[in-house]
């Protein structure tokens, strides 16, 4: 996974980060590597293997390309927040109505309704999304 501006790491600059492209083209100068599909709905990762070799690996590129239209992943917080994107700012008080012994499922199902588009982590040479703190925080 590319490192991401979150908790500590929010001065990262566009420059400070090592591309998942990078790291895969470092890989292929010692062995080929080559590109698989990977297990249907497990995420924005892109998946790879070694030839005749078990098992494979995985990419995240939050940083150099973005796979927002991909993920099927919502954050719930150590605070009981629901969150449709571990990048962004909105947040469901799931905590509240779970102690108060309320039905979650349209709460759940209205914050999937309002996950966004996209992250914005990168605009131009500008880090910027709101919320980035610690991913221990977020369930990350």
């Amino acid at each position: 996974i590319e490192m991401m501006p979150t908790g500590s790491n929010l001065d990262l600059s566009a420059n400070s980060f090592v591309s998942c492209q990078e790291a895969l083209t470092r890989v292929r100068a010692i062995d080929q590597l080559e590109p698989v599909d990977g297990p249907f709905g497990n995420g924005p990762a892109d998946y790879y293997r070694f030839p005749d070799a078990p098992g494979t690996v995985g990419v995240i590129t939050p940083m150099s390309h973005n796979y927002c239209h991909r993920c099927n992943r919502m954050r719930l917080t150590a605070a009981g927040q629901l969150r449709p994107c571990l990048f962004g700012e909105i947040e469901t008080n799931l905590r509240d109505h779970l102690r108060a012994g309320r039905d979650l499922r349209p709460l759940i199902e209205e914050t999937l309704q309002i996950k966004p588009e996209r992250h914005y982590l990168v605009q131009g040479s500008e880090i910027g999304s709101g919320g980035l703190v610690a991913l221990s925080q977020t369930g990350g």
